[in-house]
């Protein structure tokens, strides 16, 4: 699943130390799956910066997918809101972090560390 963050940075390391709170889900890192989305998030932010709008894109294919399922099953919560909840939480923080290697687990142990975030 490819997915795009738009704003005036680049970000290739997501650091939710870094990121605002009191968003409209809090504090977190937004992603979406439109690309539209982002490149207008992009604009909107730059216009306050004066920097150049810049969309970046991840591609969360064999982690994302069934963990987003799993989520909705879980849940009882519909595809948008488990995206969100999944790209703003930490452990996508972590999972975007090349540097933990948790891109090395399997969704099912990623699916569980998530798990345990939300229910704090």
């Amino acid at each position: 699943m490819r997915v795009y963050h738009g704003s005036d940075t680049l970000v290739a390391v997501i650091d939710l130390q870094k990121c605002k709170p009191n968003r409209d889900f809090g504090r977190g890192f937004y992603v979406t799956k439109l690309r539209s989305q982002a490149e207008d998030m992009s604009v909107r932010v730059t216009k306050r910066s004066k920097q150049t709008p810049i969309v970046t894109e991840y591609e969360i294919s064999e982690i994302g997918e069934p963990l987003l399922e799993q989520l909705v099953l879980d849940f009882d919560i519909g595809e948008e809101k488990a995206t969100d909840l999944f790209y703003s939480s930490e452990t996508f923080g972590e999972l975007a972090d090349e540097t933990t290697k948790l891109y090395k687990k399997t969704w099912i142990e990623i699916y569980e560390m998530l798990k345990n975030e939300l229910k704090k």
